[in-house]
């Protein structure tokens, strides 16, 4: 059965650049073709910003990259603004909360290798640990 998975961003850095930190069950997950990989908008905002204060570099072949690996990019929509919330006092990151209202709002499951993400307990949210 195909499944939907949502990735966060230091995923699809690793995808790109390095995917030795990715561990086996998610590598199979996200190279299965049943299976719906996407990546959202938000990411790439995070990956140029990040670019932009000189934490990493970024250029727009990340498109190409994206539909060579058959990972989707989700846009943002009303309903998608609409859901955003800070799921936790603890975690104020607005790409993290993004992320996360995203997958609870789609039934999308994210890959992520963020701790404090992982040990939310968010109604609606199923995390898979990209180390894994």
């Amino acid at each position: 059965m195909a499944g939907y998975y949502l990735i966060d961003t230091q995923v699809v850095v690793w995808l790109l650049h390095d995917p030795t930190p990715l561990g086996p069950q998610s590598r199979r997950l996200l190279e299965d073709p049943a299976n719906e990989v996407v990546l959202s908008y938000f990411s790439l905002m995070e990956i140029a910003i990040k670019a932009a204060i000189g934490k990493m570099t970024y250029d727009d072949s990340i498109y190409e990259d994206l539909e060579t690996m058959n990972i989707r990019v989700v846009n943002p929509d009303r309903q998608t603004l609409a859901a955003y919330k800070v799921h936790s006092p603890d975690n104020k990151d607005p790409f993290d909360n993004l992320l996360i209202s995203l997958s609870v709002l789609n039934g999308y499951q994210l890959v992520t290798s963020d701790g404090p993400v992982q040990g939310l307990q968010v109604p609606g949210l199923r995390v898979i640990n990209a180390r894994k």
